[in-house]
């Protein structure tokens, strides 16, 4: 999806599929600038390695909520991410090491984790629906897409309406305002880099509720 001189490419964390579309961007035409969907402290920990998820000390940061809430995550996405043979965030790492190659520059620009985490306010009946969901989906016996390749539109559309009318206080906090902060971030380098061709790499999730930020802030509706 386009606007101006920004690409948004939405990806799935565990697929393959995403892999191989970025590499085709840059043989195709390597863009002068790559955004990432991640904040410092997450690029340190995947570019060296560190993919434990978040430890006890961390609970003074983030609260025990949030630590939880990131545990859970963290361990789902990895079961997911093996069935696939996928470690996630491979397509981060992808996408830097070949804006190296390229010398294409780097910007990071999702909401510092610990913000977001600190963020969460989840009602009970949210978090016990959650922690089942979580639990029940390794045995589920159908999943309702391909994990190898990235959601259809449809797919996306359809997933985040349920997580807006099932979850919506984890829909806030970790959808839409991460969208207001990707999009503000990326908005701010279109107009400092206004001949380059930016492409942003973030989840397929989070490309609708961007743009249309983008689009609000480039209209100067919110300013």
């Amino acid at each position: 999806m386009r606007f101006q001189n920004i690409t948004l490419l939405g990806t799935s964390h565990i697929a393959a599929q995403s892999i191989a579309s970025i590499e085709q961007v840059f043989r195709t035409n390597a863009p002068e600038m790559i955004c990432l969907e991640l904040d410092r402290e997450r690029f340190h920990a995947l570019l060296h390695g560190h993919r434990e998820g978040p430890k006890l000390r961390d609970i003074k940061h983030i609260g025990w909520k949030g630590y939880l809430f990131a545990k859970l995550g963290h361990w789902a996405e990895h079961q997911l991410g093996s069935s696939v043979g996928i470690q996630p965030g491979e397509e981060m790492l992808t996408a830097y090491r070949l804006a190296k190659t390229h010398h294409s520059k780097i910007a990071l620009i999702d909401q510092p984790i610990r913000i977001t985490l600190r963020r969460l306010h989840i009602p009970w009946k949210e978090r016990f629906r959650f922690v089942w969901d979580i639990l029940r989906s390794p045995f589920a016996k159908k999943a309702r897409f391909d994990l190898s390749t990235v959601p259809s539109t449809d797919v996306i559309n359809g997933l985040l309406r349920e997580v807006q009318a099932h979850y919506p206080s984890i829909y806030r906090t970790l959808i839409e305002e991460r969208d207001i902060y990707m999009a503000k971030k990326l908005h701010a380098l279109s107009v400092s880099y206004p001949t380059s061709s930016i492409l942003a790499i973030v989840g397929a999730g989070h490309v609708p509720g961007i743009m249309r930020y983008i689009r609000m802030y480039a209209d100067r509706e919110y300013f």
